[in-house]
């Protein structure tokens, strides 16, 4: 299953590459850099099913239960 993913990954990056008109070598490298980031995550998630999945917004939602529950007042 990890092979998959990251034969998966592989192929997008490529394909994404491929359509890529213009390709300064900086800004190749920066993508292959974030989108390895994102294969190494994703293979991670498939490894160990029990990781908590990010949530940005999970601060701002118990902020908002807290001030609701409060009525306003932190």
């Amino acid at each position: 299953m990890v092979g998959l993913v990251i034969l998966v990954y592989a192929a997008v990056a490529a394909f994404e590459l491929w359509l890529w008109a213009e390709r300064p070598w900086q800004k190749v490298l920066l993508y292959l850099v974030l989108f390895a980031g994102a294969t190494t995550l994703a293979v991670l998630l498939v490894l160990n099913p029990d990781l908590k999945v990010p949530e940005p917004l999970g601060f701002l939602e118990k902020l908002l239960k807290r001030l609701w529950q409060k009525g306003g007042s932190v």
